[in-house]
């Protein structure tokens, strides 16, 4: 499935420069109107991530990361305790290209 093009999400970074300046220490918040949908996978470990049209897969160990980002409220990508920190990164990068998060700060 192809990915949101980095030049159609900056509307979804207004509170960070670009994606580029995404790091630990960034917050980040569920934008308003996104819909995800979690559906885990007991049977192959993995969980899917439905985002209307679209679909990421990921490992089923990220479950309450997801349910943590999904809940509203602004999180500061450091508190993601269950990735490292360049996974983190890179995992709030996408969900901001494919408009389910936005960064605030």
């Amino acid at each position: 499935m192809p990915a949101a093009s980095p030049r159609g999400c900056k509307r979804f970074v207004t509170g960070c420069r670009g994606l580029d300046e995404i790091s630990d220490d960034s917050l980040v918040r569920r934008r308003v109107g996104s819909v995800c949908l979690l559906e885990p996978d007991e049977q192959t470990g993995r969980l899917r991530a439905i985002l209307g049209d679209r679909e990421l897969v990921l490992p089923q160990e990220l479950e309450a990361t997801m349910r943590m980002l999904l809940d509203g409220s602004a999180v500061q990508v450091k508190q993601l305790e269950d990735l490292d920190g360049e996974s983190r990164v890179v995992l709030i990068r996408r969900l901001i290209r494919e408009g389910l998060l936005e960064c605030v700060g």
